[in-house]
């Protein structure tokens, strides 16, 4: 059975959420371009020396090849425990090292900046969701688009992460219930996440080169912008780590399991204040 084989075997047999299973057959294609398609079993250590080579003379990032070694690796993993391969994990210690993560984040002028700016009428809508998104606390693109009439009650926001399906509830300040509304988010009318989401951030580019940005203007930005703003009024980084995608989530899970909706409302409250220059 061959890498994509076994994959599809997986989604048969198993429940994987969906972004898991579109991680590993993104991975799975890069490396069967690198080094052709073979049987899972058939794996060795210079497969995976060629493939590393190979992913070094990409156009991506050290982080991106860091990720496809490690979808890799659980493929393989999971391939072992199922079918008690003997031969040495021929990813164990083949790894590229990940890169420092350039810092994103608006601080309080520019987004001071960002909200006075004269624009035109897709980047006004750009911006917007740029703002919504820090509001909702660094909510995800897919988990953003992904909102229902039914996750909004009165003042009160209730959905489950794609990503990790954890349960998120937050109190929803006025400012971010407007542009709910305004946006189509609030009625699930704003669907086609990949078109919708790829316009947003390719007018975010365009204002984040108007405003002289050292890097590019994304919605991945607003989630760092939220996060450090949050670390500046004082939240415990355990809060903040999973929107972050800090790798200890075991003591972030224990943390925020812990802490009750109503201590981060009250910050989020204060952040928005900071940020917005409500306060």
């Amino acid at each position: 059975m061959d890498i994509a084989e076994y994959i599809s075997h997986l989604a048969e047999e198993r429940t994987f959420r969906p972004n898991t299973l579109l991680n590993w057959r993104v991975a799975a294609r890069n490396f069967m371009r690198a080094v052709g398609r073979m049987e899972i079993s058939d794996i060795d250590r210079q497969t995976v020396r060629r493939w590393v080579e190979a992913l070094r003379g990409q156009p991506i990032t050290a982080n991106t090849a860091n990720a496809y070694m490690r979808q890799m690796r659980s493929i393989y993993n999971k391939a072992v425990e199922e079918y008690s391969l003997e031969r040495p994990n021929p990813f164990r210690h083949a790894m590229i090292s990940p890169e420092e993560t350039v810092k994103r984040a608006l601080g309080e002028l520019q987004m001071q900046q960002l909200r006075t700016m004269d624009l035109t009428r897709r980047e006004r809508h750009a911006r917007d969701v740029f703002m919504l998104t820090v509001m909702l606390r660094g909510i995800s693109p897919c988990d953003l688009w992904a909102l229902r009439a039914r996750d909004i009650r009165g003042d009160s926001l209730t959905y489950r992460r794609a990503k990790t399906g954890r349960l998120i509830q937050m109190r929803l300040e006025p400012e971010a219930i407007s542009l709910l509304t305004r946006l189509g988010f609030a009625d699930g009318t704003a669907r086609n996440f990949r078109n919708e989401c790829h316009s947003v951030n390719d007018q975010l580019r365009k204002i984040g080169r108007k405003m002289g940005l050292p890097f590019g203007l994304s919605l991945y930005c607003a989630r760092h912008t939220w996060a450090t703003a949050a670390q500046r009024a004082g939240v415990p980084l355990s809060m903040i780590s999973q929107s972050m995608g800090h790798a200890d989530q075991k003591t972030t899970q224990i943390y925020l399991a812990g802490l009750e909706t109503p201590v981060m409302d009250r910050w989020g409250r204060e952040i928005i204040d900071t940020l917005f220059g409500t306060g």
